[in-house]
């Protein structure tokens, strides 16, 4: 009986290891949090709820990021936090400064134009993603110990030159990947 509790005993702390260590956005924003709980973290001056691709979304203003202003949205499957998008301006922020230290945190990037969120959206959306003539320059991304992606591109949206840094929940990598997709999508749009 010593030895099950002994080893209940050391699950229980590991587990809260683990969740100490577990990848969290900024302010304390975790995967799988419901926008009640993003809400709740972020405040309710200058957010909006909004769809994209009919998945609910919840778009804030005027956040903290790596010490720069910018405006996120997170995007939520079936009530849990599945992607987050920081927007910054490009006027405000030099893009490689910005790579730079993210490679400080998270460790040498990959270049692949934004292949892999491309990826990702094509699988969430069941159409057919690529990269867009559009962006231009930088396409990075980072694997974290996690497992989430974090990839960061400038110019994803047409005529709209901002940095977006994009972090995408590890659950979510392999989610609707069996979809059968269609093709071709439009050019993302504000």
């Amino acid at each position: 009986m010593k030895k099950l509790l002994a080893i209940v005993m050391a699950l229980l702390l590991a587990g809260g290891a683990l969740a100490e260590g577990a990848f969290s956005l900024e302010n304390g924003v975790t995967w799988g949090m419901t926008e009640g709980d993003v809400l709740a973290i972020e405040g309710t001056a200058d957010t909006e709820f909004g769809t994209y691709g009919g998945f609910e979304t919840l778009e804030v203003e005027n956040v903290a990021f790596r010490g720069h202003e910018a405006d996120v949205s997170y995007l939520f499957v079936n009530d849990a936090l599945l992607m987050a998008a920081y927007e910054l301006d490009i006027e405000d922020v030099d893009p490689m400064a910005l790579v730079r230290q993210l490679d400080g945190e998270y460790g040498d990037h990959v270049d692949d134009k934004g292949a892999a969120y491309y990826n990702f959206i094509s699988r969430l959306t069941g159409t057919l993603y690529t990269i867009q003539p559009q962006v231009s320059g930088i396409g990075v991304n980072w694997t974290l110990p996690d497992g989430t992606l974090a990839t960061l591109l400038t110019g994803l949206k047409k005529d709209d030159d901002d940095i977006t840094v994009i972090y995408i929940d590890a659950g979510a990598a392999s989610w609707n990947e069996d979809v059968a997709l269609s093709e071709p999508a439009p050019a993302l749009e504000d």
